[in-house]
């Protein structure tokens, strides 16, 4: 599999308000290549790939590396003939992605630094919150009348900045760096999609893609208050999966908040299955730990035995 390119969808530093917000970085430890992004807002270790030499495989680089930088989880997306390599040093299983390393599923495995970090008070009731989805048929929403949306361009840039100004405001958040979403928008590999009621910029959804694992995560989403709730999102959703169909992905997929009933709920009309909770793996603008939601799309690929009941959680 050729070496990962991060230069054309995110920078190699990332800063936020002039603090260093991620970072990537690549280890090659005994034959075995770690790839992924220091996450310092987020205080999480991120491996997106992993390439062995052997059978074996040994963290402990990845350890030290996060606890010199003070981050007290590591998350690695692992093939899923390592797994159980994993788990036996410390590991625990959050979620599942099929087809990631294209002919092999892969499990999302987590090491906490800090137990502290490890339970969460809310896990419970957004557990409740998803079997309550479950228990209905996914109904996706059509697009109110005199709204529109389309591919967004470079030249949207001043409006795309308006909406993420209005919902982000003064927090510490990559989407209020002009420059950083500029770079995005000039890109291949991050397309946004907008979308106007009349003239105005109201909602706005970005997707970033993946080529080397041929899937897509979106990302950048923003709607404005008043806006909400009247299936925005899912009409950018479904422009968004037509770019990554045409581009041939293997898939698409989400990390949404836990508690966030709206943005968990959109992904389940658009047929999203969801496959774990990532305990506290984000911070939000306050500086709170919280849970993330994996949600995935499969597209037909060469794998037809792979149907959708093969994947995700049945509540």
């Amino acid at each position: 599999m050729p070496e990962k390119d991060y230069s054309d969808y995110i920078p190699d530093e990332l800063r936020v308000g002039g603090e260093l917000y991620s970072q990537t970085f690549r280890l090659e430890r005994r034959g075995t290549t770690f790839q992924g992004r220091l996450d310092f807002y987020h205080r999480r270790l991120l491996v997106d790939h992993l390439e062995p030499a052997s059978s074996q495989v040994d963290i402990s680089p990845l350890r030290e590396l996060a606890e010199e930088r003070e981050l007290s989880k590591l998350l690695v997306v692992c093939p899923d003939h390592l797994t159980s390599k994993l788990l036996a040093q410390g590991f625990r299983q959050e979620a599942n992605f099929p087809r990631y390393y294209l002919r092999e599923d892969a499990d999302l495995l987590s090491l906490f630094l800090d137990p502290e970090r490890e339970s969460s008070p809310t896990l419970r009731k957004e557990q409740a919150m998803l079997r309550r989805f479950y228990q209905g048929r996914p109904r996706p929403a059509e697009l109110p009348g005199g709204f529109t949306m389309r591919r967004a361009g470079p030249g949207d840039l001043e409006a795309i900045m308006e909406i993420y100004r209005a919902v982000y405001q003064d927090s510490p958040v990559p989407e209020l760096e002009e420059g950083y979403i500029s770079r995005l928008l000039a890109s291949n590999s991050t397309p946004f999609a907008i979308g106007f009621e009349g003239e105005r910029p109201v909602s706005v959804l970005a997707v970033q893609i993946d080529f080397d694992h041929q899937t897509g995560q979106m990302t950048h989403g923003a709607t404005l208050p008043d806006y909400r709730g009247r299936g925005l999102a899912q009409a950018l959703i479904g422009l968004l999966e037509g770019i990554c169909r045409e581009l041939e992905l293997n898939s698409v997929y989400g990390f949404i908040p836990a508690r966030d009933p709206g943005s968990n709920k959109a992904l389940f009309n658009r047929e999203y299955r969801f496959t774990g909770t990532l305990v506290n793996d984000y911070r939000d603008p306050e500086g709170n730990f919280i849970n993330m939601n994996l949600w995935i799309k499969l597209f037909p690929t060469s794998r037809p035995e792979l149907e959708e009941e093969d994947y995700g959680y049945d509540y």
